[in-house]
Order: structure tokens, then C-alpha cells, then sequence
């Protein structure tokens, strides 16, 4: 008998699945030629999870179910839920009239259009004809020129790529803040208790 909430603790976060993809990279570079090309499965799935819990944080919605899951459609749906969104933000605060407070720090990070093209570029080594395409894919020696051809040519990519994403989460906050909202929900309460 199979026991029902046996993948109840697998981490879904974005978080989980880029240190997944970093064990994963470290087993390619100990020998495992297998362990890239999963790593790159937990990378695409990484980015997909940050923009997911972006657009639910910014929506309200939690784990909702998004029909989308190209990095670039996802983007441009939280661009049209709220354009900043796009950009990093930081917030600083202390107590009023008290300088001697330290000051706080909240940070927005988000997925770049840099990264939404890496997601593309990953499905490069998820598909069977990735073989055809690189016949010298399993040449220990990177290539020379600016085309990815062989494994270490994806494993310097897929660095890159964990880095980025190493970025986008580093934020504080899921969302950037919606303060026009907020102002707008003081002011109904305030014309309330009038």
C-alpha cells in the first residue's frame, strides 16, 4: 500500500528547486553527465516557480492554477498585473524622529528578461534531439566560439543561469508593494467612520 502523503514534503519553491539544480551541477562535475541535463529540468522549474509566487503575491491569490508556463507569457502576465513588478525595488524605514534607530530594509527582486530567455534556452538539453544537433556534445573540452556545443559549453550556461536565479530570489519581498491599493483602502475607511 502506497502511503498518501508520501511526496507531501517535497519543496516546490523556487529556492528548492535552484539548490536541487546546484547539487545536481556539482554530480556533473564529479562525473555524472546525467546529472546536467536534470539540472537544467530543476533550473526551468525554478524560474517558473519564482513567477508563479510573484504573480500570486501580487494578485492576492495564492497557488492558484496558471494555464501558462512559458517564462516569457508569464512575464509578460505580471507586467499586466503590475508593471513594477519588472524592476528591483527597495524599501527603507525606521522609527519616526528617532535617528539613532537603524534603518530596515525590504527588497523586491524579480525574474529579469534575461533570465525569461534562459528558461527558453534550458529546453535546449530536455528534448532527444539535442544529441543531432551537438554531435560533440560529449567532448570533454568546451568549444571554441560563442555557441553552446558540448556538455562543459551548458555547464559554464547552466552557472550562469543558476546565478541569475540566485538573484531573482534574493529579495525580501514576493511582490513588489502596491501602495496606491493601500492608500486606497485608508481613505474607504476613513470615509467610513465619517
Amino acid at each position: 500500500m502506497i502511503q498518501d502523503d508520501i511526496f507531501k514534503d517535497y519543496c516546490v519553491e523556487s529556492l528548492c528547486f535552484l539548490q536541487r539544480a546546484e547539487r545536481l551541477l556539482e554530480e556533473f562535475d564529479a562525473g555524472s553527465e546525467a546529472a546536467l541535463f536534470y539540472a537544467a529540468f530543476e533550473l526551468r522549474m525554478g524560474i517558473e516557480a519564482k513567477l508563479y509566487r510573484t504573480i500570486d503575491a501580487a494578485t492576492g491569490r495564492r497557488n492558484q492554477a496558471h494555464k501558462e508556463y512559458s517564462a516569457k507569457d508569464l512575464l509578460k502576465k505580471l507586467a499586466k498585473i503590475d508593471k513594477a513588478a519588472l524592476s528591483e525595488m527597495t524599501l527603507m524605514f525606521r522609527a519616526e524622529g528617532d535617528s539613532s534607530t537603524p534603518w530596515t530594509g525590504l527588497k523586491y527582486t524579480p525574474v529579469t528578461q534575461t533570465l525569461a530567455s534562459y528558461y527558453g534556452q534550458l529546453a535546449n538539453l530536455l528534448h532527444a534531439n539535442f544529441f543531432g544537433k551537438n554531435p560533440d556534445w560529449y567532448r570533454p573540452e568546451k568549444s571554441e566560439g560563442p555557441q553552446r556545443r558540448t556538455l562543459k559549453d551548458w555547464r559554464e550556461f547552466l552557472g550562469e543561469v543558476a546565478e541569475e536565479l540566485r538573484q531573482a530570489n534574493s529579495g525580501t519581498l514576493l511582490a513588489p508593494p502596491r501602495f496606491k491599493e493601500f492608500i486606497e483602502e485608508l481613505d474607504r475607511m476613513e470615509e467610513d467612520e465619517e
